[in-house]
């Protein structure tokens, strides 16, 4: 009978390849964040609680919304009309409004 070292049997049994995650698994978990991001949106169509961040937050929020097929939903389009109404106060606010709002197809005008 042969002798396995415990090093080996531990890297045996305990495997990063055992805890692969499935297909399904992975969608679900998709879904369940894209619903928590839903559920973060304010009122106003915004992402975000600080005002000043305001704009980044939901633009990069935007962009997930549109990455997995929801550039159509209610709450990509609350968003995206907050960023096109919004005056943005400078460069970098005004280059996340517009990588969000070309992500779901829209004009940055």
């Amino acid at each position: 009978m042969r002798c396995f070292s415990p090093v080996l049997l531990f890297l045996l049994t305990f495997s990063p390849l055992n805890y692969a995650a499935t297909t399904a698994q992975l969608e679900t978990a998709r879904d369940k964040a894209l619903a928590y991001l839903i559920l973060q949106q304010n009122g106003d169509g915004s992402f975000g609680k600080q005002t000043e961040l305001r704009v980044r937050t939901t633009s990069e929020a935007l962009q997930t919304l549109a990455r997995y097929g929801m550039a159509q939903s209610h709450a990509a389009k609350a968003a995206k009309s907050w960023l096109v109404n919004r005056s943005v106060q400078s460069i970098d606010s005004l280059a996340h409004s517009i990588k969000a709002l070309v992500s779901v197809g829209a004009s940055p005008s």
